[in-house]
């Protein structure tokens, strides 16, 4: 907690600073660009301005889709963990002997999920896994027809199950690691900035 609220005062003392930088610099340049060098300095603290935006747009932002998508998301590590074993469970029935079950897998069920559409579901429909696992298996139903072989069909359901999973694990990794994007290019534009600001000086 105690963690949490530092980073939280500094946050704000940051974008405070940042805030009176701006000014600063607008009632110092006034709204003509002036020279090559003024012009690239306006652009980089512009750049410095979005990017610091965005950040405080992500930590606002993030935490709460992480939670509705999953009440008690895993660390970033455990779910990458997680998504090579799902990878590797559906790789491993993909290349099933069995030509019916193989290209059910390659052809409908990967394709189905790894779409960019059911990666947005994740993000804008809220349903616990289980709902969302129901929802997958009813969707092949047909494919679960096709198959003569129960053990085809045993396979084909943990391939949807797990397909499905990982789609869930690629929107909660994807998420972690969208909080950390934007810091390079702000660091970037932020050196930039000084460097020219120095020059400019």
């Amino acid at each position: 907690t105690g963690a949490k609220g530092a980073l939280r005062y500094w946050l704000l003392s940051h974008l405070y600073l940042g805030v009176i930088g701006g000014i600063m610099i607008l009632l110092h340049g006034g709204t003509d660009a002036g020279g090559l060098l003024t012009a690239a300095l306006m652009i980089s603290f512009d750049l410095v301005i979005l990017t610091g935006l965005f950040g405080i747009l992500c930590y606002q932002v993030v935490p709460r889709l992480l939670t509705k998508i999953e009440d008690s998301p895993l660390l970033i590590d455990d779910l990458l963990l997680r998504r090579q074993e799902l990878q590797k469970e559906i790789a491993d029935i993909g290349t099933t002997p069995s030509e019916p079950l193989r290209a059910a897998v390659r052809n409908k069920v990967i394709p189905h999920f790894v779409s960019f559409g059911y990666l947005l579901r994740q993000y804008f429909k809220r349903e616990a896994l289980p709902t969302m696992l129901d929802a997958a298996r009813r969707e092949f139903d047909g494919a679960m027809q096709q198959l003569q072989n129960e053990r085809d069909r045993e396979k084909l359901m943990r391939a949807i199950e797990a397909a499905a999973t990982l789609r869930r694990v690629d929107a909660l990794i994807y998420l972690h690691r969208i909080v950390k994007w934007w810091l390079p290019p702000h660091v970037a534009t932020t050196s930039l900035m000084l460097a020219l600001m120095i020059v400019h000086i």
